[in-house]
């Protein structure tokens, strides 16, 4: 096992295992250097907030948020009356609640389930 010869930023040793039959970790590989710019961007993207809510959001509210993002460009760009924005938000927020309520109760329906088959038990 080879340790990386390159210095890290601060002027330390990296302590980094190098690539085989290479001096360097993938960090410092200058051949690399491609590489790893796309893989810290893609990185970044699928860290991102918006990224995460479209994993976590329910399919059928993914084209409502889809929606609501093109109205948003819409009132930025002038081509979205702000009073359909407005209208859009209000029903949007229905919907919403709407799901956070039938969460809610299918949840709350796991727990009574469970707890009658504890009580029972």
């Amino acid at each position: 096992m080879t340790t990386c010869n390159a210095r890290r930023k601060d002027g330390s040793p990296c302590a980094a295992r190098a690539l085989p039959d290479r001096l360097t970790c993938f960090a410092h590989d200058p051949e690399l250097a491609e590489r790893r710019r796309a893989a810290y961007a893609k990185g970044g993207t699928n860290k991102s907030t918006v990224r995460r809510l479209g994993k976590r959001m329910p399919a059928t509210l993914r084209p409502v948020l889809d929606t609501l993002y093109g109205a948003l460009a819409g009132l930025e760009d002038g081509t979205t009356d702000p009073k359909t924005a407005t209208a859009m938000a209000a029903v949007s927020g229905a919907i919403l609640r709407l799901y956070e309520g039938s969460e809610m109760e299918s949840r709350l329906a796991v727990l009574e389930q469970a707890h009658e088959q504890k009580s029972t038990g």
